[in-house]
């Protein structure tokens, strides 16, 4: 092989490297989820986070505004809830509830990282990404 055929040849194996490395699972979240069988990392789309408190207050926060949500069950099996923000600001709650609210008619919809794990998850203090 000389030449243009050489060059597209070179160019297929390339191309199907990237493919293969595309599929490989991430060495990471393998080795995370063999420590905590709870956990799981995703991606959702939606525009609004409603949480109720343990109070029973609720309060709507807009998904425009989280940068990332971690869901943490505690070892009495409730889960907790943090949410960062895009201003830098954090929040740790204890839920009642949640609710991902897909659509609105008066926000955006957008994609925010959310990961479920358990309590040796915690992103605080070291906002882990």
């Amino acid at each position: 092989m000389h030449g243009p055929s050489k060059l597209f040849a070179i160019v297929g194996v390339l191309a199907c490297l990237s493919l293969l490395t595309a599929f490989v699972a991430n060495p990471a979240q393998d080795s995370e989820q063999k420590r905590d069988p709870f956990y799981q990392s995703t991606r959702l789309n939606f525009a609004v986070l409603q949480v109720t408190n343990a109070a029973g207050k609720s309060t709507e926060i807009p998904a425009s505004t989280i940068t990332k949500i971690w869901l943490i069950a505690d070892s009495d099996g409730d889960l907790r809830m943090e949410v960062s923000y895009e201003n830098g600001d954090y929040s740790s709650l204890e839920l009642h509830d949640f609710h991902i609210i897909r659509r609105s008619n008066s926000l955006a919809s957008v994609d925010v990282p959310v990961v479920r794990t358990d309590m040796s998850g915690l992103a605080f203090p070291g906002f882990k990404d």
